[in-house]
């Protein structure tokens, strides 16, 4: 598990479980295996019947945590251990395809363990999940590291690039990094707005009957961001809307589907925006990076990747969508756009343990 750590590097470690009848007290102790500082044995709440609920504030770091449930006359009923817990960064991917996954190239992906997501390893599950677009259809806390295969609830097809950023973040900064990516392939910033308020629209095969593709943000929002917190919302979007000339509208569009996100968590979660002009050697549609630019600009927002300057000609290959070396090159400008600055000033969610 990854817990987000606040502004002054500490975050609270979630000790929940059942217990002995006979324990008076619980205690925990956080040992540092990568990063972080050990703590010692602290009691971190009392139970109420057979169940507890309490936390251990540690530093940024990844970390063994040890339980123990002690009686009145301090005899150890109970040990637990979980290998793997984190105090580090949460981020939330939204957008199209160009954040969600590529199917004609892929790089390699993370080998660091501290690059972590939630896995979508149930088949039927998220069959069940694209017809119902229910939270209750997605898969609860279980972490794994961000590696080969590893598809990223709530909606990730694979690693793609996000598992190398998450990777350079955690080798940079050394805590661990939680990635979770909300992003529709094939969708347009109209669509993530129509279905954030409710309009239905018609499509193939984005269904706005249950929520698509805004839900996916939103279930993440219910489902994990109250048990991880998160630093910040990474956006990549409006490539897809370049048909679409006014500006105005698609600013709207953006703000609108930002300002729900925030509505629904009921914190003002940062947002990194990505600039990316379609076409920019060929046709280029400016006033789709005059959107981005716009919406980056304003209040709790942040300027995020600048493709057009980040990328040469050859990286993305039909204009729009990333090549292998795209890739490489897209985990790295967003890794650097997570830098010591963005961290010392955007606020992040933190849970209430």
């Amino acid at each position: 598990m990854v817990v987000q750590r606040d502004t002054a590097n500490r975050a609270r470690l979630p000790v929940r479980g059942i217990c002995p009848a006979q324990t008076s007290r619980i205690q925990a102790r956080a040992t540092a295996l990568n990063g972080g500082q050990t703590t010692g044995w602290t009691i971190v709440t009392s139970p109420q019947a057979t169940t507890f609920a309490g936390s251990l504030t540690v530093v940024g770091g990844w970390y063994q945590l040890d339980v123990q449930a002690i009686s009145d006359d301090s005899t150890i009923l109970a040990n637990w251990t979980v290998g793997r817990v984190g105090a580090g960064e949460v981020f939330l991917v939204m957008g199209h395809s160009v954040a969600a996954s590529e199917d004609k190239y892929a790089i390699p992906a993370a080998t660091d363990d501290r690059a972590t997501a939630i896995p979508l390893t149930d088949s039927l599950q998220h069959q069940r999940y694209n017809q119902t677009g229910s939270p209750n259809d997605l898969p609860s806390l279980n972490f794994t590291q961000f590696g080969e295969g590893v598809a990223p609830a709530p909606y990730g097809k694979g690693p793609y690039f996000w598992s190398r950023f998450a990777e350079l973040v955690a080798q940079r900064t050394g805590v661990p990094v939680l990635v979770l990516n909300a992003a529709f392939g094939g969708t347009n910033l109209a669509m993530w707005w129509q279905s954030a308020q409710g309009v239905p629209f018609t499509h193939p095969f984005v269904r706005s009957a249950i929520g698509m593709p805004y839900a996916n943000l939103k279930n993440a929002l219910i489902n994990y961001i109250p048990q991880t917190g998160v630093r910040a919302i990474l956006a990549d979007h409006g490539q897809n809307d370049f048909p679409n000339k006014d500006v105005m509208q698609l600013i709207g569009f953006y703000e609108g589907i930002i300002q729900q996100a925030r509505t629904q968590l009921g914190f003002t979660i940062p947002v990194v925006v990505n600039r990316q002009t379609p076409f920019l050697t060929t046709d280029p549609q400016r006033h789709i990076r005059q959107v981005q630019q716009t919406v980056a600009d304003q209040p709790g927002n942040y300027s995020g990747p600048d493709y057009d300057a980040g990328l040469q000609p050859t990286d993305r290959y039909d204009g729009i969508h990333l090549n292998a070396s795209g890739q490489e090159k897209a985990a790295q400008l967003w890794a650097n756009a997570i830098s010591d600055a963005f961290l010392q000033t955007a606020t992040p969610f933190t849970p209430d343990y």
